[in-house]
């Protein structure tokens, strides 16, 4: 257990302690410039203090940041998607320790187009700012990346690519196709690799499959029995409404060229 984590997750303990003193100024510091008022909130901060003022901010980013937070998951069919999400939130503030031996990986069915990539960067964004993981980089793997046409060399590769996904997210997407070849591409010992991994650094990643959902339940977690239990998390993601495509669009549009002016007719369509 990294420092920083410890310090995050302690942090969360005492979210809802009463407030340091840099929340109720002094009359001195209210009479000095502002300069002295900053220096004299500082000089009052104990440690911990400093520790929970971080985890708030950090909390405060995973959820409202407007590229990579949970806000940034748009869309009407997304709800579901945005409560998961701040579950997790909740159920950290709640009870740190749950998060240190917990499988956290994370199941997504839906067809092409349906946001899966955008999500796993979401994730690892949010438990990042949370201090579940140090990193927010996602690792984005294909089958081919874990499976060897030689005879004996899949399992030593699967193992140092997921090594590469370690305090981080692992995505792999169409992981269905890991076991659909049959024996000869040795897909059975690729996933029980990803099941060797999972259970040695357990809290130590989020690893989230993604794919069709009827291939990923048959070929995927049918291919082996340890999976289901180590994927806890799972999303069913539809399709977009066209209002929905329309608003990624615009904030898309909006995001590279800030000074577009919405006209009267689109602003109906841009509610949300």
């Amino acid at each position: 257990m990294t420092i920083r984590r410890c310090q995050c997750l302690a942090a969360f303990g005492t979210l809802r302690s009463t407030s340091p003193c840099w929340l109720e100024p002094s009359a001195a510091g209210e009479a000095a410039g502002t300069a002295d008022l900053v220096t004299a909130k500082i000089n009052c901060l104990s440690l911990g203090e400093v520790a929970i003022i971080n985890t708030r901010n950090c909390l405060i980013q995973a959820v409202t940041n407007p590229d990579n937070g949970i806000v940034s998951i748009l869309g009407d069919e997304r709800e579901e998607a945005r409560s998961v999400m701040c579950q997790q939130i909740f159920i950290l503030s709640r009870n740190s320790s749950l998060f240190m031996d917990t499988f956290m990986n994370l199941l997504l069915t839906g067809g092409s187009g349906t946001g899966k990539t955008k999500l796993a960067n979401v994730v690892g964004y949010v438990f990042q700012k949370l201090g579940v993981l140090l990193t927010d980089n996602v690792l984005v793997l294909s089958p081919a990346s874990l499976v060897s046409m030689w005879v004996g060399s899949t399992a030593g590769r699967t193992m140092g690519v997921l090594m590469k996904g370690l305090e981080g997210v692992v995505f792999i997407d169409e992981a269905y196709q890991i076991a659909r070849a049959g024996k000869q591409s040795h897909g059975d010992e690729a996933l029980g690799e990803i099941v060797n991994f999972l259970d040695k650094y357990i809290g130590l990643s989020v690893v989230i499959v993604a794919g069709y959902k009827d291939e990923m339940m048959k070929n995927f977690l049918g291919a082996n029995e340890g999976l289901a239990r180590r994927f806890p998390l799972r999303l069913d993601l539809s399709n977009y409404t066209p209002a929905d495509l329309f608003n990624i669009f615009w904030k898309t549009v909006h995001a590279n060229l800030p000074a577009v002016e919405l006209d009267t007719p689109l602003k109906r369509y841009t509610a949300r």
